[in-house]
């Protein structure tokens, strides 16, 4: 009986040492706290003080030494994490002003390391990509009909920014089947009536599913618009400068001694081979420091984006300032109005952006462009809900050009409009393109759900998962493994 006694009372005991240690949990986590950061241990002391500070972000002894935690740590990205939250937890007091200050300190620290350069020019619309993995695979279509020079000199290109970036970006060269970055040479097709007012060397786009890189394009055109074939120098320099872009440098630099300044006949022309200046290298340096929004593999990085590019509003007014320099410094390309026409189309501008592409359109002569300009009017149609004409506009880019996004749009108006048919089959056809594509396979297997096609539905996420194993633990993919019941042996 006492013995029973006893075990009701530890037990009861216990339960009341529960009770009271999360009852002041906070105050025990800060007592621990003040004690490791007083020792040195900034790790425990910094875990310790987030506890307490996130059970109470009004508590100014729980603020303070969690503030003081984060500045220790000097620059950690976990730490740059916390400090972005401290900031925008909308506590307005003295501790959020001294996060602001040390803040700034990150920032100049950050873009002292690497100056100059032009980082704030680099997103993607508001997004960061580059790639996550090394080496990077490259394939180059190789032409009969073109000299050796060409092929010989995009290499030397990109092994210049493998030399520039001191090895951190390797690139191996062959004939694989599924190359991350995409090297093609084609004919340039321009309006014969603007034969002369046209000077366009390539060009580069990403391919991307979700926050996924899976390739980069690059399109070399072989001739200029008098029909004559690109010389070496002009060929190294146009292949110096996209693969910049393929490497994650979507902006251009506003300096003409920069590879990467803004208009492509700052490169043609050119009777020498020019340099990646300063400026070019440290940009690329920075830029994989950075945690990037769209990448491959597991990538390596140090510092958060916000702390260099802040929020996206803040990126959106940079590419603004930097399309409207375009405009004036090539008014008669129509570069500059379709990059105004993305950054309006970002802040639900519709009626800006439609304004930029029609002027852009005035002076767009070769496909590529074309089918940038009909896209995006496609993609504002869309945006507005007006599914008849963003189907035209569709319809009429890929006149000019088959791409992924096309496809992947016109399944998505056809979904709108209810025609759920001609939908299942653009997503077939995307399936059949990029098997191991987390979004298409899911979006497909979400259509044939819809029309009640269970077994085709467990055919097609049973094959995404066997395609790309790690789909199997994405979260789209798991809400929907209950149709692998349908899927038979």
């Amino acid at each position: 009986m006492i013995k029973r006694i006893g075990i009701i009372v530890g037990v009861l005991i216990l339960l009341w040492s529960g009770y009271f240690y999360l009852e002041h949990r906070a105050e025990f986590d800060y007592r621990q706290a003040q004690s490791a950061f007083g020792s040195g241990g900034d790790e425990k002391a910094f875990k310790l003080a987030r506890s307490a500070y996130l059970s109470d972000i009004t508590n100014n002894n729980y603020r303070k030494l969690f503030l003081d935690t984060i500045i220790r740590l000097d620059g950690t990205y976990e730490a740059q994490e916390a400090l972005l939250a401290f900031i925008d937890d909308g506590i307005y007091d003295i501790y959020q002003t001294k996060a602001i200050e040390y803040l700034h300190t990150l920032e100049r620290r950050f873009a002292d390391k690497y100056q100059p350069n032009y980082i704030e020019l680099i997103p993607y619309n508001d997004k960061i990509i580059r790639w996550g993995k090394s080496p990077i695979k490259v394939g180059i279509k190789k032409r009969d009909d073109l000299d050796v020079y060409f092929i010989n000199e995009v290499e030397s290109a990109l092994m210049e920014w493998q030399r520039a970036t001191d090895n951190k970006l390797v690139f191996v060269f062959d004939d694989c089947k599924n190359p991350d970055i995409t090297i093609e040479f084609e004919e340039l097709n321009v309006d014969k009536e603007n034969k002369n007012n046209l000077y366009i060397v390539a060009n580069t786009e990403p391919v991307f599913d979700g926050n996924i890189l899976q390739n980069m394009k690059i399109t070399m055109y072989t001739k200029n618009n008098q029909g004559k074939y690109f010389t070496k120098e002009e060929v190294y320099n146009t292949a110096l400068h996209e693969a910049a872009h393929a490497l994650g440098i979507f902006g251009h630099s506003r300096h003409p001694e920069d590879v990467l300044y803004l208009s492509s006949p700052s490169i043609a022309g050119k009777k020498e081979y020019k340099k990646l200046s300063g400026s070019d290298i440290n940009t690329m340096k920075l830029l994989y420091e950075i945690k990037p929004d769209i990448t491959s593999g597991k990538p390596e990085y140090s510092i958060h984006p916000k702390i260099i590019f802040g929020e996206p509003e803040e990126i959106n007014k940079t590419k603004i300032s930097e399309a409207e320099n375009y405009i004036k410094q090539a008014p008669a390309l129509p570069n500059g109005y379709i990059d105004l026409a993305q950054t309006a189309i970002f802040a639900k501008d519709y009626d800006k952006a439609r304004e930029c592409l029609k002027r852009a359109i005035k002076y767009a002569n070769d496909n590529n462009t074309k089918f940038i300009i009909y896209y995006d009017f496609a993609v504002i149609c869309y945006e507005t809900g007006d599914m008849n004409k963003s189907l035209y506009y569709t319809q009429k880019a890929q006149e000019f050009r088959s791409k992924n996004s096309v496809t992947a749009l016109l399944a998505n108006i056809y979904y709108k409009k209810r025609e759920y048919k001609k939908a299942i089959e653009q997503y077939e056809i995307l399936v059949s393109e990029y098997p191991q594509s987390i979004m298409y396979g899911v979006n497909l297997t979400k259509l044939y759900i819809n029309q009640r096609r269970f077994i085709r539905a467990a055919k097609t996420l049973k094959h995404l998962i066997a395609t790309n194993p790690e789909s199997a633990d994405d979260k789209r993919v798991k809400g929907l493994k209950w149709v692998l019941l349908f899927a038979g042996k």
